[in-house]
């Protein structure tokens, strides 16, 4: 059996987040803070690449990381708070948004 790098770096932050909490026992109303994040993106471009910026509120949120994932290309992950992602190639992204109860958002987008 194969395991998809990108499923395993997800489970990985996720254990990672929940370390030490209750998060695994969470329930559906324990993640409102995130399922209610309102999540803006723009895209700018830079020169032949392309910069991410996401814009949202994580004031609600505590600790959190964002994960960027390309179909066929290595995900990024960012526990800083940085809300952008520079030299981005043309493509279809996924980007998750996990706090440290195990909760998470997700948005695609697509560069053109």
């Amino acid at each position: 059996m194969r395991v998809n790098p990108f499923c395993l770096i997800i489970c990985l932050m996720i254990v990672v987040l929940c370390s030490g909490t209750n998060a695994i026992g969470q329930s559906k109303n324990s993640c409102e803070n995130i399922n209610d994040l309102v999540i803006e993106t723009s895209v700018e471009p830079s020169g032949n690449r392309f910069k991410l910026i996401l814009k949202f509120d994580d004031t609600s949120l505590g600790e959190y990381a964002i994960v960027l994932n390309q179909q066929n290309s290595e995900s990024v992950v960012s526990k800083n708070k940085q809300k952008g992602f520079d030299d981005l190639k043309p493509g279809q992204y996924t980007v998750y948004i996990v706090d440290k109860k195990g909760c998470s958002k997700q948005i695609n987008i697509n560069i053109k």
